[in-house]
């Protein structure tokens, strides 16, 4: 898991905005990702290629990291690939990772491999970079900092699809902390290609809410822990609370008021927390938000971490999730 990094003394608006974005979105590299690292935005000293090709026959299973250039940027990415000797479409999920995550050194040995590995699913893990705001990596969610990263997922989005045999209608994206952050901004943005979204301690900028709307359900698997001190579940200085954007997708979905709620079993007695699970319906799967809140946890993921709640797994509950849903599901 990350650690936040000691801020100095601020004098202009544009380094007070890169402190609570370093403070709120800090923590929670995905999966076993390394924590620690500068990927540099600076000019091109190597020779990243405008163009990639994913290496191997499209039958063989592949993990790999990969660099290339996108606006002018240095970017890098991890992607996995099942092995396939039918070459059946077979779903994606794109990760990404917390603030100050470094994917690639550690890459095969994440869980999202190895659940993708068992499920038969394609994984994409994009590499955020640092800048001259922050010196550790980060997902532009809104910011003006001069880059998109929306545009560079759907750079390697645009790039995947045509290279692979991926399920255009089961292209799904989820993240942790400042990862969490971008899986809520990609879902609006590429809200056409994205069948279902699951936050890990992500949330949504308070000034970008007033605008935040989907022309379509957009299923979600929320995961927050209620004491999590780094995304809390109440809000923040610049990000909105769970019950504000709970409010803008139960609209959105159109789902009944009133949540199932399940307390989870307490199989795990030495880590502190409890799960409870709130689901609300609507008349489609098209509609599905499912809530898990973590009692007495923290900033870290379920199942994933050590630390963190044992009594479900995050991952595996977020590809059940994701398993029943679509892009075409009617509504």
């Amino acid at each position: 898991m990350t650690h936040c990094k000691t801020s100095k003394s601020f004098h202009t608006l544009f380094v007070v905005i890169a402190s609570v974005l370093m403070i709120s979105s800090c923590g929670g590299g995905a999966g076993n990702s390394t924590s620690h690292g500068n990927i540099s935005s600076a000019p091109n000293t190597e020779n990243y290629p405008d163009s990639i090709t994913i290496a191997g026959p499209n039958t063989d299973e592949n993990i790999s990291n990969y660099k290339i250039r996108v606006q002018d940027l240095n970017r890098e990415f991890s992607f996995f690939r099942p092995a396939n000797p039918e070459l059946k479409k077979l779903p994606l999920v794109i990760d990404f990772h917390g603030a100050s995550g470094v994917v690639a050194p550690s890459f095969a040995l994440d869980a999202w491999v190895a659940l993708a590995k068992k499920e038969k699913f394609f994984l994409l893990k994009p590499q955020a970079v640092s800048d001259q705001m922050n010196s550790y990596t980060y997902w532009n969610v809104g910011w003006d900092v001069g880059r998109n990263d929306v545009y560079f997922v759907q750079t390697l989005l645009d790039l995947i699809v045509k290279q692979q045999d991926i399920d255009i209608d089961r292209i799904y994206v989820t993240g942790m902390s400042s990862g969490g952050h971008m899986a809520f901004f990609t879902a609006r943005a590429l809200q056409d290609r994205i069948a279902a979204v699951a936050p890990i301690s992500g949330s949504i900028m308070t000034t970008r809410l007033p605008a935040y709307s989907f022309n379509r359900p957009m299923p979600i698997c929320n995961i927050n822990g209620d004491i999590d001190p780094v995304v809390k579940i109440s809000g923040g200085d610049w990000y909105a609370s769970w019950d504000l954007i709970l409010i803008i997708w139960m609209s959105n979905n159109k789902v009944d008021r009133t949540p199932i709620i399940t307390n989870l079993s307490d199989t795990n007695k030495l880590d502190g927390s409890t799960v409870t699970k709130y689901e609300y319906r609507g008349l489609t799967n098209a509609s599905d938000i499912d809530y898990y809140r973590i009692n007495g946890g923290g900033h870290s993921i379920p199942g994933i971490e050590p630390e963190a709640n044992q009594d479900i797994n995050a991952y595996e509950v977020i590809w059940e999730f994701f398993k029943k849903h679509k892009l075409s599901d009617p509504y």
